[in-house]
């Protein structure tokens, strides 16, 4: 009997190590989804130099996370709704 109660606290300890991934994972899309709105936000309605600012922003935090030729693309396409925006 011991051994399936040790089993069931392996599983257990799995779980909720399992479950705190979840939670850490979760909660760091929220912080990036609360950057990506401030960011925006940033672009359609500050000034030119808040909205330069923000794409640098923007820049910096994606480049290490993303091919340098597709962010490239996708600043180009930002930088272009600024300037017919403004």
């Amino acid at each position: 009997m011991p051994y399936s109660t040790g089993c069931f606290q392996c599983r257990n300890m799995a779980q909720k190590q399992w479950d705190e991934t979840l939670v850490l994972v979760l909660g760091g899309i929220a912080r990036w989804e609360s950057l990506l709105q401030f960011v925006e936000n940033s672009i359609l309605n500050g000034s030119k130099e808040v909205a330069l600012a923000a794409i640098h922003c923007l820049q910096t935090t994606v480049n290490s996370h993303s091919s340098k030729e597709s962010f490239t693309c996708r600043l180009k396409d930002c930088s272009m709704m600024l300037y017919t925006h403004n």
